[in-house]
């Protein structure tokens, strides 16, 4: 992630203040304009490059997710396992935000994937909200996959 350049906070949802961390590190490191304004899309039909740090990151919370799909889609899991698995993929978002390195077009659309992964951490956290939270986490890293050149992603079956 390149130069100051994009806000999130007009992404997520209002009076939310339990993603704050990993949306003030953004903020602090993006200004690219109103990401609200920003369509996600391919480059020119390719897929966008990555880095280690955003493949790193964004590995560790496919994996973390995959490990207790069966959990989640058996009702297995209680509240603060979901805000165990919040905690962990909001982690792995600060870690993608202070060390990823892209230019600014791939880093732009990169940053609509994490205003998604960012509104769904916070239902995570939401009581009665862990399954819809994991929806959101698990469609914005299948999103990922189709828009970033990331090795060997494979899409979590929702």
């Amino acid at each position: 992630m390149k130069t100051p350049r994009i806000h999130l906070i007009p992404l997520i949802l209002a009076g939310s203040l339990v993603a704050l961390p990993a949306v003030a590190i953004a903020q602090d490191a993006h200004s690219h304009g109103n990401a609200a304004e920003m369509t996600l899309s391919l480059n020119k039909g390719a897929k966008w490059e990555t880095d280690e740090a955003l493949r790193t990151g964004m590995s560790a919370i496919r994996q973390t997710f995959e490990a207790v799909i069966a959990d989640i889609h058996g009702d297995r899991l209680d509240g603060a396992q979901y805000a165990a698995l919040a905690d962990g993929a909001e982690a792995q978002v600060n870690y993608i935000v202070e060390n990823c390195k892209l230019p600014e077009e791939p880093d732009q659309q990169l940053h609509l994937v994490l205003a998604h992964l960012l509104e769904g951490i916070e239902q995570l956290r939401t009581p009665g909200s862990g399954l819809a939270g994991t929806t959101a986490v698990i469609e914005a890293l299948n999103t990922y996959g189709e828009h970033f050149d990331h090795p060997e992603w494979k899409p979590i079956a929702l």
